[in-house]
Formats: structure tokens, C-alpha cells, sequence
């Protein structure tokens, strides 16, 4: 027998259970990263496409589409570069006539311009702790790390350094700033808040790009367009995106193209040497 203050209670609780779905839904979807739109507007003979970046001064993007009556002007997959302020038109969908025609496109973007040297092999960085000096932390993950470093992905070569919320990060390497996003305040041990993350990205002299994740809200010190050298304070460490606790990922990488970039093994400069990261040591800046 049920009373009717259980049927009361079981009809709250599953009520509850749905808003707070709902509250992390939209929270994931208000968290997506805003540095790069893409839209498209009709045009007398079909359709054109078009891509803004916010907060980003240089990205690639793959662009694929399904299209039934109509045809693209380039050869798709298309990839395409962009360096420019603005909303700038991408492709373009023109009607092969007036028959039924439809169109369905998805994308792939990357902060960064696409490297076309594709050979990488035996390419690495040596470079400064991402930390200000007399100072020490250990590696949570390293190379081929099994949480989101795994061989062969993209981030396989990247370091997680365990700094607690609010440490100071510092530039590993000298550059010119090209991407700055400051304004989640979500993360999770989830895949969903992959791209939740707060982040600032550097593009150094010899075209390598660094990246510098999971900043606290409102952190950076620097903008898009802004020379840093090695050592420059940049944000605030903090606990954005996809993250089971507060910590630093710092990588640096090429991209392929709008769906693919490849981080470079990275060592750190010590006064004892060049310092090799592994999972569980740890890097002392001094």
C-alpha cells in the first residue's frame, strides 16, 4: 500500500531530478565556446556561409556538407584559414536549378592557422616552466597520460600540472597572444565539459602554437595581439572544463587542419638540465 504522501514525495523528487537535468543542460550549452560562429544567410541562387571569430585572432576550419540540388563553389571537404577580424564568407551553396534542392553542413574548427609542413617527426620543445620561479609542482598527467593524454590523440604529448585554483601561470615560451577566453565558470569530471575550459593561446616564433587550460574565470592578464616574453604572468590556474580537480594543462602543438591538431613532446629548462615530465614528479622552477 502506498500513501499518498509517497506518491507526493516520488512525484517531487523525480520533478527535482528533471530540473537539475535541466540546469546542467543549459549550463553546458551556455559554456560552448564562443570563439568562432558559423552561419549561413539565403542569397538569390542559394545559400553562403560565413564564420566570425570572437576572442580569436587566427583559426582553421573544415567545413563538410550534404547537399541535394545545389553545388559548392569549392571542393569539399573545404579548409580554410582565417586571420582577419569580421565576418567573413567561407562557401558557397548555388541552386543547380529549380528543382527541390536542400543543404546540411557540420564544421570542425581549431585555434591556430593550419601548419602545411605535415611532417613532424623527431620535432620537440624545450621551454620554461609554465610557473613563476621558486616554484614547484607535480605532474598529474604527462605523455600518453590514460584520463585524456592517450597515445595517438591529440593531446598526447601534453602535461596537467596539480596547481591549486588561483596559482599564478606563467608563459613557457615567447610570443604573440592569439586567443584569450575568460568568461566559463564550469568544469566538471566529465567529457560534456570538454569545452567548457577557460584558456589562453600563444603562438611562438617558430609557428608552434601553446596553450595554457582550465583558467579560472576572469584570470587572464593579457589579450589577443599582445607580444609576451618567457615568464610573463598570463591567468590564474582554476578548474573550467573537463577536469576532476583544479590544475594547469599546458601543451604545444600544430594544427592539421579544423578537425585535427598534434601536440609536441615538450621538456622543461631547469639550472640541473633539461627536465623530462613524468606522471607523479615534480617540476621545480628555479
Amino acid at each position: 500500500m502506498t500513501s499518498s504522501a509517497g506518491k507526493i514525495l516520488f512525484v517531487s523528487a523525480l520533478w527535482l531530478a528533471l530540473l537539475v537535468f535541466d540546469g546542467a543542460a543549459f549550463a553546458l550549452e551556455r559554456c560552448q565556446d564562443p570563439s568562432v560562429k558559423i552561419e549561413d544567410q539565403a542569397t538569390p541562387d542559394g545559400v553562403q556561409v560565413f564564420a566570425t571569430m570572437n576572442g580569436l585572432l587566427e583559426s582553421t576550419i573544415t567545413l563538410r556538407a550534404q547537399l541535394k540540388g545545389m553545388t559548392c563553389t569549392n571542393p569539399l571537404p573545404l579548409t580554410v584559414c582565417l586571420n582577419t577580424p569580421g565576418r567573413i564568407p567561407i562557401a558557397t551553396f548555388r541552386r543547380d536549378g529549380p528543382a527541390n534542392w536542400s543543404y546540411k553542413y557540420s564544421y570542425g574548427w581549431q585555434k591556430g592557422l593550419m601548419d602545411y609542413n605535415k611532417n613532424l617527426g623527431g620535432q620537440y620543445v624545450v621551454c620554461a616552466p609554465p610557473f613563476p620561479r621558486g616554484v614547484s609542482y607535480k605532474v598529474n598527467q604527462g605523455f600518453f597520460g590514460a584520463k585524456s593524454h592517450k597515445r595517438g590523440g591529440a593531446d598526447q604529448y601534453a602535461v596537467d600540472f596539480a596547481m591549486p585554483e588561483g596559482s599564478v601561470v606563467c608563459a613557457a615560451l615567447a610570443g604573440t597572444v592569439i586567443g584569450v577566453r575568460s568568461e566559463s565558470d564550469i568544469g566538471g569530471d566529465d567529457i560534456s565539459f570538454v569545452h567548457c575550459s577557460n584558456y589562453i593561446i600563444v603562438k611562438h616564433l617558430d609557428g608552434t602554437y601553446g596553450e595554457y587550460v582550465h583558467l579560472r574565470q576572469g584570470s587572464p592578464r593579457v589579450r589577443p595581439g599582445q607580444q609576451i616574453a618567457v615568464g610573463t604572468p598570463l591567468a590564474f590556474s582554476g578548474h573550467t572544463g573537463f577536469a576532476d580537480a583544479p590544475h594547469l594543462h599546458f601543451g604545444v602543438y600544430k594544427v592539421l587542419d579544423g578537425d585535427r591538431k598534434v601536440t609536441l613532446p615538450v621538456y622543461f629548462q631547469t639550472s640541473a638540465g633539461v627536465w623530462t615530465p613524468k606522471e607523479g614528479a615534480v617540476l621545480e622552477n628555479n
